[in-house]
């Protein structure tokens, strides 16, 4: 018999393993390919869930948890290099070259740009989508 739980993450608009919150609760949740586990927010262990009923019932209200963007090392990084050119950042965006390599362009006003080093693809901004022009804002710096 096939695994039905990507499915019942699609019903419940998440994906397998994405966590979230529901309505006043002190725990966060995911859905796995195993069930529904939650862990108290401090904590590190995930526990078995016995409430996924309740929730395909529409008893609670699923809260999705944004996603850090980047890192802490990715931010004082990035923070360290815009520093003299804060003012004048557009946007910054990850770019893949043929899966082989990736690389930080920021671009500033007046056209300028500034690239980074490449770095090999998955290993370093693994929350930046390629190709997507990032605020500073939306990127926390």
């Amino acid at each position: 018999m096939k695994n039905k739980m990507a499915e019942v993450a699609k019903l419940l608009s998440v994906e397998l393993d994405e966590e979230f919150t529901l309505d006043d609760s002190k725990y966060k949740y995911k859905l796995t390919r195993y069930g529904l586990f939650k862990k108290y927010c401090d904590d590190t262990i995930w526990n078995n869930s016995v409430i996924l009923d309740d929730l395909l019932l529409g008893k609670f209200n699923i809260i999705k948890i944004s996603k850090k963007i980047l890192d802490s090392a990715e931010k004082k990084y990035l923070s360290a290099v815009i520093k003299p050119f804060r003012d004048s950042v557009v946007y910054i965006t990850k770019v893949n070259l043929s899966n082989k390599k990736e690389y930080i362009i920021i671009e500033l006003n007046k056209c300028e740009v500034i690239c980074l080093p490449f770095f090999v693809p998955g290993t370093m901004y693994k929350g930046m989508e390629n190709d997507k022009h990032y605020t500073l804002k939306d990127l926390g710096l």
